[in-house]
């Protein structure tokens, strides 16, 4: 009996290394055969794509910032000059695949809660058509805590900002 089950065991064995040997083999595309060649190494379809154009963004501080991306999908920004020729000093933070850019004016008030730090996701912005090459207007929304006692000919609305229409139907 016991020669039976070598053989058995033998032939099972042999039979496990020949299926992992053709397997490969056949997933391979022959040399000439539709899309041989094309396909890069390692990754997905995106590994093989050219790193997208540089785009602006210019965040709420007013800095515009350059983001670029490489081929291997990391994320690089530059502080672009003012319009005084001053080069602005910025920090960067990389989150996952999210690269924040904090100019030295912001970081203040993000410290104090006081602006979202969600503004400096260039790569968001990015991401929602909020660089310079999509929009000319990054849409925010102001909050005022009733704190702070003042006349109401102080509440002037910032240059360029647009008081949002009432719903249809109610006076103001």
């Amino acid at each position: 009996m016991r020669p039976i089950s070598r053989t058995a065991l033998g032939a099972a064995s042999a039979a496990v290394l020949a299926v992992t040997a053709i397997g490969p083999t056949a997933a391979q595309p022959a040399d000439g055969a539709p899309g041989a060649g094309k396909r890069p190494l390692v990754g997905g379809e995106a590994a093989g794509k050219q790193p997208a154009a540089p785009v602006t963004v210019t965040l709420v501080t007013g800095d515009r910032i350059l983001v670029s991306t490489d081929a291997a999908g990391r994320t690089a920004a530059t502080a672009m000059p003012r319009a005084d020729g001053s080069q602005p000093l910025v920090q960067t933070r990389q989150s996952g695949k999210d690269l924040y850019v904090y100019p030295e004016g912001a970081v203040g008030p993000l410290a104090a809660g006081k602006v979202d730090h969600e503004l400096f996701n260039v790569t968001g912005l990015v991401r929602q058509g909020y660089d310079d090459a999509h929009t000319g207007k990054l849409p925010l929304i102001a909050v005022y805590d009733g704190s702070v006692k003042s006349p109401a000919r102080s509440h002037r609305a910032t240059p360029g900002a647009r008081r949002p229409s009432p719903p249809s139907g109610r006076a103001t």
